[in-house]
């Protein structure tokens, strides 16, 4: 029996790494293909680098040195031709602003302009000076001119007496006085007239003056910049023949480059930099060429890899199928063996049936785990003695095999479905108390697998902290009361009569606090206590106890 035993083992074992080596094999086989086709896209590649050539013999070294000689120089000359062209425009630009004027020219306008500035201003103080004596004339001219004329006013109204002494006046001698000061007042406006001739004469010398002194110092200005100008054209004809017997220094021999023709039209450092350019383009060839042959060797190396392994897989189904083809046979001629099998077989199915029976018996609860595990041992005990009524120690092994293996998962179904049933009972109790403390058409709630609390809203859940204070409070009563509930029905040895809750109603609405005087009364409980704030809790109970801290001590007092 033990052989049969192990031939059908031997065979399902047989069947299932024939099958995976069977798709392993079509696997080596998808790859040998993908890898004959990478080859072949590969060398279709290399063909395109077989006419590939080296632009030059000279390395990327030699010709960058080469390049930056023949830029050093050709920076050097053409710096020195733009500086020479720089320096020419700058002269013409200077010589243009000169017109032909020397310096000693420049020099001795630039004397006599200062002379005469310095004469202008010396007549020019004189004339200002005089034309302030001429101010002061003037004021004392007026000066008397006003007091003759309030004389000559004041002699014009007096009677024939004087207002002072009340004395008699003599006309002839009135006639004199106005006579003598009137000719005096026209002498001093003759006078006075002369002046303002005189300083106007003054102003118009001195405006002319200045005139000229500013016409001469503007003047002055302009043979200054251009004296300075003929000192900078001095410095830049020095500077030219500086930079033109430089110039000469520099020979065409210096650009003597092999391989560069100058006639084509290039400069030496334009054909070096070509040259570069192709000389690098060609070893980025060469290295790409080279990785590919790397590519290509590695492969050509999986690919006999592949194909061995393919080879091997072979043999190894072929060995396979031979020794199946031998474990059928054998199976197939032990029809005695068979029944053997199926009479132990038909053994194995009654002690499954009784291991169900003792699965059967065990208790949902905690508190009957232990009478459970003594029947449980009591069973195998029985078992054991079953056991020993048999002759062959391998199905006795098989047995235990399958109590390890199936037992576990028995027992975890039937933990499964008594929390299924709990939690079907504790989802109608826990429905049945939401419905009556929220009033709410468009909230539901229900317990989910977990025990935990689900909210929706319009059928899509909500979490429970976007709930208001008192909808909080009514989930956690909700809950509390359906825990109650659940407990009190499923267990027989607790049967307790007493509820005691915490601040149930913190949050609710008065409608609310109605509801929950309904629930109470359709509890049952015999004994509830509730510690509550609540005012309008105390109609809704048959005593009331208060409790009062004063100074640290609390005193209780039934109301």
């Amino acid at each position: 029996m033990d052989e049969i035993i192990g031939l059908r083992k031997e065979r399902d074992q047989l069947k299932t790494t024939i099958s995976d080596d069977e798709e392993t094999k079509i696997s080596y086989y998808d790859d040998i293909n993908k890898q004959r086709l990478e080859l072949d896209k590969l060398d279709a590649t290399l063909v395109q680098y077989d006419d590939i050539k080296p632009p030059t013999t000279k390395s990327v070294s030699d010709i960058n040195t080469e390049m930056t000689l023949v830029r050093k120089r050709e920076s050097i000359r053409n710096t020195a031709v733009e500086k020479s062209k720089d320096i020419q425009q700058k002269l013409k630009t200077i010589r243009d602003q000169l017109k032909d004027h020397s310096m000693a020219d420049i020099s001795n306008m630039i004397l006599n302009l200062e002379s005469k500035i310095d004469s202008n201003n010396l007549q020019l103080s004189n004339i200002r000076d005089t034309r302030t004596t001429m101010n002061h004339e003037l004021g004392a001219l007026n000066q008397q001119a006003r007091t003759l004329t309030e004389s000559l006013r004041r002699a014009s109204t007096l009677g024939s007496r004087c207002d002072v002494c009340e004395s008699e006046l003599d006309p002839a001698r009135i006639l004199t006085l106005k006579t003598t000061r009137q000719s005096k007042l026209d002498d001093i406006k003759s006078k006075i007239a002369a002046a303002d001739n005189s300083i106007k004469e003054a102003q118009s010398q001195i405006s002319a003056i200045t005139e000229q002194i500013q016409y001469d110092t503007e003047c002055l200005s302009k043979y200054k910049i251009m004296k300075q100008t003929a000192i900078e054209e001095a410095r830049l004809e020095s500077e030219l023949k500086t930079v033109s017997a430089n110039l000469n220094l520099i020979t065409p021999d210096d650009y003597v480059v092999d391989g560069f023709l100058a006639e084509s039209g290039e400069s030496a450092y334009e054909y070096l930099h070509r040259l570069y350019n192709a000389l690098l383009k060609y070893n980025r060839d060469m290295d790409i060429l080279a990785e590919k042959y790397k590519i290509k060797a590695t492969l050509e190396t999986n690919l006999e890899n592949t194909q061995r392994s393919y080879k091997e897989i072979t043999s190894k189904i072929k060995l396979k199928q031979n020794r199946l083809d031998t474990v059928i046979s054998k199976i197939s001629e032990s029809d005695m063996v068979e029944e053997q099998y199926n009479s132990m077989y038909q053994q194995k199915l009654e002690l499954d049936n009784k291991i169900k029976t003792i699965v059967e018996k065990k208790s949902a609860t905690n508190e009957r785990i232990i009478l459970t595990t003594n029947e449980i041992n009591t069973l195998d005990s029985d078992i054991i003695t079953a056991k020993g009524y048999k002759t062959q120690y391998d199905l006795y092994n098989d047995s235990i095999e399958w109590l390890e293996r199936y037992y576990i998962r028995s027992v975890m179904t039937i933990d499964r479905k008594t929390k299924l049933s709990l939690r079907h009972d504790f989802d109608q109790f826990y429905r049945k108390w939401y419905t009556m403390l929220i009033d709410d058409p468009t909230k539901s709630s229900i317990i989910d697998e977990q025990f935990g609390p689900i909210i929706y809203q319009d059928d899509y859940d909500i979490p429970i902290d976007g709930l208001s204070g008192g909808e909080k409070t009514s989930v956690a009563l909700a809950y509390r009361l359906a825990l109650n509930s659940t407990i009190r029905r499923q267990t027989n040895i607790l049967k307790s009569n007493l509820l005691i809750l915490d601040e149930p109603t913190d949050g609710f609405s008065r409608h609310q606090m109605e509801n929950v005087r309904t629930i109470f009364e359709s509890l049952r409980c015999e004994q509830i206590i509730m510690v509550s704030h609540e005012a309008e809790m105390e109609g809704y109970v048959d005593h009331v106890f208060r409790v009062t801290k004063t100074e640290g001590l609390s005193s209780i007092q039934q109301m």
